[in-house]
């Protein structure tokens, strides 16, 4: 007899608060669902006129309601996610614990410095593998990189190293703080109150632009690339000499200041 009776006539109005209470249930942020329910059983009770002003009430304020949770409950996803990958990279992290009761335009502001600060943190560790690659090419090309030259060439934006199979010459490599673009040439090494031959410079240059297709091979090889934004011809410029004090590469001063070859790392 049950099954034959006709389901009773839902409101649609009341259908509609309904559902909207139930994925605020759902969403585990603070609201007042409570409240919301007792007036939707108001509604259900009250007379045709008085329903309609109750429930065109809900639909306004459980609409706004919905559409806060839902945005509150997707930026704190993104701050959780973002706090994991704080954490995973070792940084500071306990000033992105959020909760559910923070507002919305905190919320942002966390989620933005959260970003920020692992956005910086990619590009140190980007920047750090590009001047690491050039450097370990340069190794691998015979010239003197030794333990701590990656973090000297960070700091000050400019290294020489010496090429250990042509005593006084060596290239010199400075890039911007990023790593993406470096210019690297190659210098004449002078110890103080000594001069070079610059008879051999020619040979010097030529040398290490035949080391400049290795090295881009060796780069290509490792998963990266080099592109030559700028090469002057041989000869173009007079070779910069640079004074050393001790071993060849160690504390240079540089004497002069033509720039010849512009390359970028990737």
């Amino acid at each position: 007899w049950l099954a034959s009776q006709p389901a009773p006539k839902v409101d649609p109005g009341i259908a509609t608060i309904e559902t909207r209470l139930d994925e605020l249930a759902t969403l585990g942020v603070p609201s007042n669902i409570d409240g919301l329910r007792a007036r939707l059983e108001e509604a259900r009770v009250a007379q045709a006129s008085r329903r309609s002003l109750i429930l065109d009430g809900l639909e306004v304020e459980t609409g706004r309601v919905l559409t806060d949770a839902l945005k509150t409950a997707e930026l704190l996803s993104a701050l959780h996610l973002r706090v994991a990958e704080l954490k995973e990279a070792t940084l500071p992290h306990d000033a992105y614990a959020a909760t559910e009761a923070i507002s919305i335009p905190s919320l942002e502001r966390m989620l933005e410095a959260a970003e920020r600060a692992l956005g910086e943190h990619s590009a140190k560790a980007a920047a750090a593998s590009r001047r690491a690659a050039v450097m370990k090419g340069l190794a691998g090309l015979g010239y003197e990189v030794r333990e701590g030259m990656t973090t000297t060439f960070a700091q000050s934006g400019k290294l020489v190293v010496a090429d250990s199979a042509r005593p006084g010459y060596g290239v010199e490599v400075s890039g911007s703080a990023d790593g993406r673009q470096m210019q690297m040439r190659p210098v004449a090494l002078e110890k103080m109150g000594q001069t070079s031959d610059p008879s051999r410079d020619r040979d010097a240059e030529t040398i290490w632009c035949g080391q400049v297709s290795q090295l881009a091979q060796a780069l290509s090889e490792a998963g990266g690339g080099l592109e030559i934004l700028k090469s002057l011809p041989i000869g173009a410029t007079p070779l910069k000499r640079i004074t050393v004090s001790g071993s060849a590469g160690e504390n240079p001063t540089a004497l002069a200041d033509p720039v010849e070859r512009k390359l970028r790392s990737t």
